[in-house]
């Protein structure tokens, strides 16, 4: 959530954030917009996807003899100051901003696949919509997330970072 309230401080995405009503200042607000937005839009196919796979996960993790909990339950504690996001609350705000988010996994990126794309259109799996900025964040398996601050806003055609860009952010 941090690194979401970070990336949203830059000028093209607080500009693009601002033209459609939106403002992502403080890292707990966010986390009850983003779970409000799951809420409203739970009857959304895709959220009923994203449910149904976190619902097999949980169901993974009870076979292996491991805690689990349901939805409701995840979405409740999403808001407690201190629960970590994972990978549903990463899309779920990538939904929720409507803006693609490129995960550079730190303990596997190679130069064929510097990034694992989201998308942020709750309506298509689209990635890379010209115009949009797009929120980059690092990723260590399991162990954090990292804001990734490029030195300039050099974007490409798609509006997706470019290579030496993520380059130079990695560097």
């Amino acid at each position: 959530s941090h690194s979401i309230v970070q990336q949203c401080q830059r000028t093209v995405v607080r500009e693009e954030l601002r033209r459609r009503g939106k403002s992502v200042t403080d890292y707990m607000t966010l986390k009850k917009e983003v779970r409000q937005f799951i809420l409203d839009n739970r009857d959304h196919p895709r959220v009923k996807d994203m449910k149904l796979n976190y619902e097999q996960k949980q169901g993974q993790l009870a076979q292996e003899g491991q805690l689990t909990r349901g939805w409701s339950i995840y979405w409740a504690d999403m808001l407690k100051n201190g629960e970590w996001a994972d990978d549903t609350f990463v899309q779920a705000t990538a939904f929720f901003l409507n803006l693609d988010i490129f995960l550079v996994i730190a303990d596997s990126a190679t130069y064929t696949q510097l990034f694992h794309p989201i998308s942020g259109d709750i309506n298509s799996d689209r990635v890379g919509s010209p115009g949009r900025p797009t929120l980059l964040i690092g990723y260590i398996s399991d162990q954090h997330y990292q804001s990734l601050l490029l030195s300039e806003e050099e974007l490409s055609v798609s509006g997706c970072p470019t290579s030496q860009a993520v380059d130079d952010a990695l560097r």
